[in-house]
């Protein structure tokens, strides 16, 4: 009998059990099975009852007979018949239903419950109770895999009945999990835990023998994930076959990796299939960067649109002369960048900056250190090794680096011309961090920073007191101002410097925040309807607030990190789509930890080691826009590695300045939109 005629036919034998008198057992079924003793009881001596004579009080019969008292004695006489209804033997369902009803008949009264089981294909068991004749119960199944299944009711050494089932494919038919090569020692494009389909893949699945209206619903398999529903509409044959593209990147994903549920139903309430999982993860790749196994470091990477470089660079110091540039596609391939600068013994390479018609390089080798910008003739620096570097710029103005070297002093270069300015004498530190935007603002930790501007001359302004390297910086001309600045004081506090480009000190250099020692800081204006400033306290306590004239109105959302961080953190948010919003950290060891927008509750984390980043982690994350698919946090490791995670959005505001949003430092590009890189 079909599966298919499983709920009427037992609907019928269930109805019709009570017409079939318990005494009058169907000729066809098993004989009964006799078991236990007989034997005369015998009298003593004096007439009376013998000890030894068992009685019904003293003698156990086994479930499947009854005692009785003779002239001899108890004895325990007669026997349960039992055979099976359904399934019949030879009946066959899909594997992924949620339950297969069985039917028994059985002489056994309303005191005695048969017992059934199932085969090792799905480790199931109950009994079937109720009145003599026909009796059901439910065989629910879990996840199995399509075979036989033999059921059997009754008892060990008593009477009992087999039945077979055959699990056939299921009504929902999912493509196998799909590799994306072999993983080597220099690049993984499968997630070490396991091959799984990746965050952003779009999913072929196949629903058969289901008759529509139907949807196909998915959720990860936590609770705290949603259920999105995709309408079944198209034909994958002229017959019963339905298919239905199941975009990942639609679902909510609160996890790195995890089991995806997928089920058909009827939005009428009728026929449900039982969920099947499939791997997904946030996985995309992992790529060496260096070309010895362990280089000194990898640096912050960038994605460039430079015709000639497009893609995402990245490059590395190493402990041999062997510093390497690379350029990557959005999965991780390597690309051909022509550039014969490289041939030389090059023993470190700073990916430095970029515009939408420029990129910067440092490179540090045999033959010294020089900027090296593509299409344009190289500028030798000025004795010294790049420490770090800035890019402003956009559609409407010229690309402009600034550089400084461990000479403390800073190359303004454009694709034109170039100049060499000193900057702050840091109290004879090397400025090793520059944000820019149409100024720049350059310092180390613990010293005073200097905000030198580009238009119309050379200035420098050192500012009045000493800051971390906790920063975040606003767009040009907010509230006025040429340049705004969120700083984080040595001693303690965030520090507000405002300026319109005159030469002399920051026109207000104001407290805002008078907290503790502030670790990592960033700032988006896509975040919602208003700009929010975010930044972690040295008690790892994550808070945010909304920068007005008169300082930081704290909101009352905060969250506590595993470790202190050390870079800066990546906002990826765009105002249409909030739910999706969040930021991300990356600890020393490697942690990552990414919160929600605004109420920074935990979406996903990744612990360090094998199955995450390996390594220290020193340079700044950044997120990349995908041309195709969700775009990927990119973090490098002290172990010469990139690595790249899926996120959640596919692109982020042209609009919000570097770190915050990534790519470039001035994040701004060609027509004032945002570059994606092609897988």
């Amino acid at each position: 009998m079909g599966a298919r005629r499983v709920g009427w036919f037992v609907a019928v034998v269930l109805a019709s059990a009570r017409c079939v008198a318990p005494s009058a057992p169907d000729a066809s079924l098993p004989e009964r099975v006799d078991s236990g003793f007989e034997g005369a009881a015998d009298a003593g001596p004096d007439g009376g009852v013998d000890a030894s004579v068992p009685s019904c009080a003293t003698l156990a019969c086994p479930p499947w007979q009854r005692c009785v008292e003779g002239a001899a004695g108890a004895s325990c006489v007669g026997a349960v018949t039992l055979s099976w209804v359904f399934p019949a033997a030879g009946a066959s369902t899909p594997i992924d239903v949620d339950s297969v009803p069985l039917a028994i008949h059985t002489t056994a009264d309303e005191t005695v419950d048969v017992p059934w089981t199932s085969s090792a294909l799905s480790m199931s068991a109950g009994t079937f109770s109720g009145q003599p004749g026909f009796r059901g119960s439910t065989l629910f199944l879990a996840d199995v895999d399509a075979g036989e299944l033999v059921l059997t009711a009754g008892w060990d050494g008593g009477p009992s009945a087999t039945t077979t089932l055959l699990l056939t494919a299921p009504r929902v038919r999912l493509p196998p999990v799909p590799s994306f090569g072999t993983n080597q020692p220099d690049f993984d494009p499968n997630d070490p835990a396991g091959n799984a389909f990746r965050r952003d893949d779009v999913v072929g699945v196949e629903l058969d023998e289901l008759q529509p209206p139907l949807v196909l619903l998915a959720k990860l398999d936590t609770p705290t994930a949603r259920t999105s529903t995709f309408p079944v509409t198209e034909r994958c044959d002229a017959g019963s076959c339905w298919r239905v593209d199941l975009h990942l990147a639609e679902l909510d994903f609160p996890a790195f990796r995890g089991r995806v549920l997928v089920w058909a139903s009827r939005p009428d309430g009728g026929t449900t299939t039982r969920p099947r999982a499939i791997p997904v993860t946030r996985w995309r790749w992992r790529r060496q960067v260096s070309g010895v196994p362990n280089p000194l470091s990898v640096t912050r990477p960038i994605a460039s649109e430079v015709p000639g470089a497009q893609g995402i660079l990245v490059g590395s110091a190493d402990t041999a002369s062997s510093g390497r540039l690379l350029l990557l596609s959005g999965n991780g391939r390597l690309l051909t960048i022509s550039d014969p600068v490289l041939a030389q013994n090059t023993r470190a390479v700073h990916t430095l900056a970029a515009s939408s018609s420029s990129l910067a390089v440092g490179l540090v080798g045999t033959a010294g250190a020089r900027l090296h910008l593509l299409n344009t003739p190289d500028i030798d620096l000025d004795a010294g090794v790049p420490v770090a570097c800035g890019a402003a710029g956009d559609h409407l103005n010229p690309a402009r680096f600034f550089v400084t070297t461990n000479s403390r002093r800073m190359t303004v270069a454009t694709s034109t011309s170039s100049t060499t300015v000193d900057v702050c004498e840091f109290s004879g530190a090397t400025p090793s961090r520059i944000v820019a935007s149409t100024s720049s603002l350059s310092f180390v930790p613990n010293s005073l920073a200097c905000i030198t501007s580009v238009l119309p001359t050379n200035l420098v302004r050192p500012t009045a007191r000493a800051y971390t390297l906790a920063f975040a910086v606003m767009n040009v001309d907010f509230l006025g101002a040429s340049y705004s600045v969120f700083a984080g004081g040595a001693d303690g506090g965030i520090w507000w410097l405002t300026g319109t480009g005159t030469p002399g000190f920051p026109e207000a250099e104001r407290g805002v925040w008078d907290g503790g020692v502030v670790d990592a800081m960033a700032l988006s204006h896509a975040t919602g309807p208003i700009t929010r400033l975010f930044w972690v306290d040295s008690s790892r306590v994550v808070r945010w607030g909304e920068p007005t004239l008169d300082g930081i109105a704290q909101a009352s959302a905060k969250a506590v990190l595993p470790a202190r961080v050390e870079t800066t953190p990546v906002i990826v948010a765009v105002a249409d789509q909030p739910n999706r919003n969040s930021i991300a950290f990356v600890m020393p060891d490697g942690r990552v930890v990414v919160l929600s927008i605004p109420t920074l509750g935990l979406r996903w984390s990744l612990p360090p080691g094998s199955l995450g980043v390996q390594g220290p982690v020193t340079s700044e994350p950044i997120y990349v826009d995908s041309c195709e698919r969700l775009g990927s946090l990119l973090v490098a490791s002290g172990n010469g590695s990139l690595f790249s995670f899926i996120g959640d959005l596919p692109a982020v505001t042209p609009y919000d300045l570097w770190p915050m949003g990534g790519r470039t430092q001035s994040n701004q590009h060609t027509g004032g939109t945002p570059f994606c890189v092609p897988d």
